[in-house]
């Protein structure tokens, strides 16, 4: 009986242990075919991360260019320093060089390296005179670890010049403002890759392969924007709000009217995209460290904003060149109309008053009547012509919509539902109050008077090119509609002629040409918040019009706010100067102020170029340091262009240093890393191409050459038996 009970007893435990190891083994082959299954993928990537170093070699963004083929952003070459902390033995001693050497923080660089990182990044965008510092102690002291690489980093060489257009590039190369943002897609190349097996501490194994991935450089765009309209535009802004104290800035557009080319986009405060993150004037400069962090950023975004595409603005008496395009256009005047002043109008139960309600105009023409601004001229043209009629070349002129030029964080403008609009907002819309538009539409829009009635897109690229200079994409000029006829344009260039000539926009007039204009002098806000905007636009020549400007200050607190009194002289310093520049031919030579031509300074001496500067009646603004030996590389405007006498040449230099002559060394047999190393140790600049070990490299090892050449290594897989 007791045989029996133990029988049991030992085969319900083996039964037990067998049950136990079918479940194990059930787990074990569960487990198995989770691991070859769900978890394959993630356990191959762990692997292959474990047993490879992926470094990422930078591509270069393309470079941005002005239509007279200056260059205005483009990428320099900088290193990368990072380091492997599994081969680092000397962490101590190698984190107090990084931070000595890179100006960082100890115990930050030495968290770094010690950390249990495959792979740390210490600095970017490092000039190569001080990784070249590094690369030697390196050598010298047999420290292993440290991985320099070549990055790029976005400079601006003209410093401020068309600020607002470029925008500028963020710690990433990504572009954050601008054409720099709106064209990220295009600027921006495809990073390369250097792949290589490494042993369980990271080490290279030796006598490995490495898989070079070569980076894709982005695309190149070319402007319209020409830099010598540019910096005439600059030019004539800045100094003019600045006597002004005008408190909001102003802005300031050059647009050829033919094609919608934006020639030059100026705005003032302005800043330098080289450092767009710190105070951009010697005012902020002396109180930016006091600052905290949001007040800084609130000065840096007003500083960054294009006010010229970005804000709205009650555009006042220039609007009434628009109102008499469709006045004319629709039949509800005619040129031989008159109207009578006395003053002051009632329209809908609100009497409004003439500028010059002390001094009426009495009766006059139409073409006096917008030489006078006269206001109730253009509220009975208003309310005659009908709010239908009025909204419908609004629309047409396209200020209710968004121009389409190509940059980030354009407005719309802002007027009454037309359901909402009675005789009162009808008048003082009919004289350009009380809505609000950008002035980017409005340069627009009288640039489509201009251009016989045809309604452009704003365009700011021309074209994209590749980085050998073949043009990929050709950005046509485009007509939007067709918003007045030719000869409705033609009276309205006639007319805008008389208000130079005869009527309010008198300081704009220049000899020998004929320029059409009007002025603008508007009252934004209400009550005590009450403040101005004064501004004129311009087109010339007016009977066949080759660009058309505006030049809009902002809340000026000088002696005068009036548009004819400080914004037209503004208007005519830019015409007068790119007329000359665009060699527009006058009317009548003998009228014409004294022009001197620019002389060719490049390659001159900052001596020498002095000399040569005031001998030709002219002043000049160097940027960057420089001394008397100094070389001028660079000049805006060019030479042989015409300018008014003592107008100022802005001159870029470089100090005037010997060649510095290295010798190619030998990378046969080398790897695309040790090469690539030994080569910019060396201060040359390397294209490699194919894979492997070095096969052949042109200049041959021993050759001498200037320092910053290009080496080209042809690499190949060797073959074994």
């Amino acid at each position: 009986m007791k045989k029996d009970t133990m029988r049991i007893k030992t085969k319900k435990r083996m039964l037990v242990l067998m049950g136990l190891f079918l479940v194990a083994l059930v787990v074990l082959a569960g487990r198995v075919a989770w691991i070859q299954t769900v978890e394959s993928e993630k356990l191959q990537k762990m692997a292959y991360d474990q047993q490879t170093r992926d470094r990422t070699i930078n591509s270069s963004r393309g470079t941005i260019y002005s239509s007279d083929n200056k260059v205005l952003a483009i990428s320099a070459s900088m290193e990368t320093i990072s380091v492997t902390p599994s081969q680092v033995a000397n962490a101590a001693e190698l984190s107090q060089k990084l931070a000595d050497l890179l100006g960082l923080e100890y115990n930050e660089v030495y968290e770094k390296v010690t950390s249990k990182a495959a792979l740390v990044t210490i600095a970017k965008n490092v000039e190569k005179d001080v990784t070249d510092i590094l690369r030697e102690w390196i050598n010298e002291t047999k420290t292993k670890g440290v991985k320099i690489d070549e990055t790029n980093k976005r400079y601006y060489p003209n410093n401020r010049l068309a600020a607002h257009v470029l925008g500028f590039v963020g710690s990433d190369n990504q572009g954050l403002y601008g054409i720099e943002k709106s064209y990220e897609d295009v600027l921006t190349g495809i990073p390369g890759r250097v792949i290589s097996e490494t042993d369980g501490k990271g080490n290279d194994i030796p006598f490995s392969s490495e898989e070079y991935y070569a980076p894709q450089n982005g695309r190149d765009l070319v402007l319209s924007i020409d830099s010598s309209i540019q910096y005439f535009t600059e030019k004539a802004l800045a100094p003019a709000v600045i006597d002004n104290d005008c408190v909001k800035g102003g802005v300031a557009i050059v647009m050829k009217p033919s094609t919608g080319d934006v020639l030059a986009m100026a705005v003032y405060p302005d800043y330098d995209p080289n450092e767009a993150f710190g105070p951009y004037d010697e005012e902020q400069a002396a109180i930016w460290d006091s600052l905290d962090a949001t007040e800084k950023k609130k000065l840096r975004e007003s500083a960054w904003r294009n006010k010229a595409i970005s804000d709205t603005y009650e555009p006042g008496s220039t609007f009434k060149v628009i109102t008499t395009s469709a006045a004319l256009d629709s039949g509800t005047a005619t040129l031989d109309d008159h109207f009578t002043c006395v003053g002051r109008i009632t329209v809908g139960g609100a009497t409004m008053k003439c500028w010059r309600y002390y001094r009426p105009h009495g009766v006059q023409t139409f073409t006096e009547a917008l030489g006078n601004s006269c206001n109730p001229a253009f509220i009975q043209l208003g309310v005659k012509m009908g709010k239908e009629t009025f909204y419908k070349y609004i629309d047409a002129f396209g200020f209710t919509e968004k121009t389409g030029i190509e940059l980030p964080g354009e407005a719309t403008g802002v007027f009454h539902a037309i359901q909402n609009v009675h005789d009162t907002e009808l008048a003082t819309a009919a004289f350009g109050q009380r809505f609000n538009i950008t002035p980017i539409s409005l340069i627009a829009a009288i640039s489509a008077v201009a251009n016989d009635g045809k309604l452009m897109v704003p365009r700011i690229v021309k074209e994209v090119r590749d980085s050998d200079g073949n043009t990929l994409y050709s950005n046509e000029p485009k007509v939007v509609r067709q918003v007045i006829s030719k000869e409705t344009s033609e009276k309205v260039r006639g007319m805008m002629e008389k208000v130079v000539s005869e009527g309010t926009g008198g300081n704009a007039y220049i000899k020998g040409y004929e320029v059409g204009g009007k002025t603008g002098t508007a009252e934004q806000g209400i009550g005590a918040s009450t403040w101005y905007v004064a501004s004129f636009v311009g087109i010339a020549p007016a009977n066949n019009p080759e660009i058309a400007v505006l030049v809009a200050l902002f809340d000026p607190k000088g002696p005068s706010h009036g548009g004819g009194a400080i914004a037209a002289p503004v208007t005519k310093q830019i015409i007068e100067e790119t007329l000359r520049y665009l060699q527009i031919q006058p009317n009548n030579a003998d009228e014409m102020n004294t022009g001197v031509i620019v002389p060719e300074v490049r390659g001159l001496t900052v001596a020498e170029t002095r000399t040569k500067l005031k001998e030709a009646g002219l002043k000049y603004n160097f940027q960057g340091t420089y001394s008397d030996t100094s070389i001028v590389k660079d000049q805006i405007p060019k030479p042989n262009i015409e300018v008014l006498e003592n107008s100022s040449i802005i001159l870029y230099t470089e100090e005037n240093a010997e060649k510095t002559m290295v010798e190619v060394p030998n990378v046969y047999g080398k790897t695309i890393s040790e090469a690539t190393a030994l080569l910019k140790n060396v201060g040359l600049n390397v294209n490699t191409d194919g894979l492997g070990v070095a096969d052949e490299q042109i200049p041959a090892a021993g050759t001498a050459v200037e320092k910053g050449s290009l080496v080209k290594v042809t690499f190949k897989i060797k073959e074994v038996d």
